[in-house]
C-alpha cells in the first residue's frame, strides 16, 4: 500500500527539493528589494517648506561714550601710545583700535565716541571679580558653613560689546596711565545675521519678480549691487535678498528682533523660491 493510500502526503525528491529552496530564497530577495526604505543621507533634502531656515548672528555694531579727563581725547598721542591702532587723520577721522578678546574692531572719535564692530555674540560671560565672592563663615564648634557659602556666585552676563568697550578703556588706561577713562551708555545699535536658504539643483530667489511685486518696500539696481534690500512695513528687520539664496537681517536691537522678523517675512521669501 502507497503513502497515498494511508492519507499522508508524499514527501518531494532531493532534487525537486533542492529548486523549491532556490526558488523560495529568490521570491524572498525580490520582496526585500522592493519594500525595502532606503533612508537618505542628512542634508541631501531641504527642511520643509513650512520651517524658516535658522539664522545665523555674524555682526554687532555696538556705540558707548568714553569720558576723560582731559578732553577733547588728542588721538595723535593715543595712536603714539597705544599698540594695535591706526591713525591717519587724512584718510578718517577716528583712531582704529584692535581688540584681541574679544575679536572686534573700535573707532574712537576725538569727542570720545567709540564705534564698536566685529562681535559675534550678544550675551558673553564674565568671571565675578574678587570681592564679589562671599566671604566664608567663621568656623566654631557650634557654626557649620552653610552649603551657599561653598558655592561660587555664577559669572556676570555683558554684552559683547560693553566687554569689549571696557577692553578699549583699560588698555587706554595702562598706555596712558596719566589720564583717567570712563566708560557710559554702551548700547547695541545693530545686530545683522545672514540665512542661506536650500535649493535644489536649478532653483533660485527670484529676486526680479520680488522687486516687480513689492517695489513699494524694495530697491534693486542690478548694475550696481546684485542685491535686493526688502523693507517691508511693520518689521524690525531690512532684509538683503540674493539670487544665490542668501539672505542678509540687519536693523535690529536684539535676537529677538532677528528671529521675529525673520519669521514674520519667510511664507513671503519663500514664494519667490522657483
Amino acid at each position: 500500500m502507497s503513502a497515498a493510500d494511508n492519507g499522508h502526503v508524499s514527501t518531494l525528491s532531493a532534487d525537486e527539493q533542492a529548486a523549491a529552496n532556490v526558488l523560495l530564497l529568490s521570491e524572498t530577495e525580490e520582496t526585500k528589494k522592493n519594500s525595502a526604505v532606503v533612508a537618505a543621507p542628512p542634508g541631501l533634502f531641504p527642511p520643509a517648506a513650512d520651517d524658516p531656515p535658522l539664522t545665523t548672528i555674524h555682526n554687532l555694531v555696538g556705540t558707548c561714550e568714553i569720558f576723560s579727563s582731559v578732553m577733547p581725547i588728542d588721538l595723535e598721542f593715543v595712536y603714539k601710545s597705544l599698540p594695535n591702532s591706526f591713525y591717519d587723520r587724512k584718510r578718517f577721522a577716528a583712531i582704529t583700535i584692535r581688540v584681541t578678546q574679544p575679536v572686534c574692531t573700535g573707532l574712537l572719535f576725538t569727542s570720545g565716541k567709540l564705534v564698536v564692530t566685529g562681535c559675534k555674540t550678544l550675551v558673553v560671560s564674565r568671571p565675578a571679580p574678587c570681592h564679589a565672592l562671599p566671604r566664608p563663615a567663621p568656623v566654631t564648634p557650634r557654626c557649620v558653613r552653610p552649603a551657599a557659602a561653598l558655592t561660587t556666585p555664577p559669572p556676570a552676563l555683558l554684552q559683547e560689546c560693553t566687554l569689549a568697550s571696557l577692553k578699549v578703556v583699560r588698555m587706554l588706561q595702562r598706555h596712558i596711565p596719566t589720564v583717567t577713562f570712563l566708560v557710559r551708555n554702551a548700547v547695541v545699535q545693530n545686530v545683522v545675521a545672514h540665512v542661506v536658504i536650500p535649493l535644489l539643483p536649478g532653483q533660485r530667489l527670484n529676486v526680479d519678480r520680488l522687486y516687480e511685486e513689492e517695489a513699494c518696500f524694495s530697491t534693486f539696481q542690478k548694475n550696481m549691487f546684485p542685491g535686493l534690500i526688502y523693507r517691508p512695513d511693520n518689521s524690525p528687520v531690512v532684509l538683503l535678498c540674493f539670487y544665490s539664496g542668501k539672505v542678509v537681517i540687519t536693523g535690529g536691537k536684539k535676537e529677538a528682533h532677528i528671529s521675529e522678523g525673520w519669521n514674520r517675512l519667510w511664507p513671503k521669501i519663500r514664494q519667490y523660491v522657483e
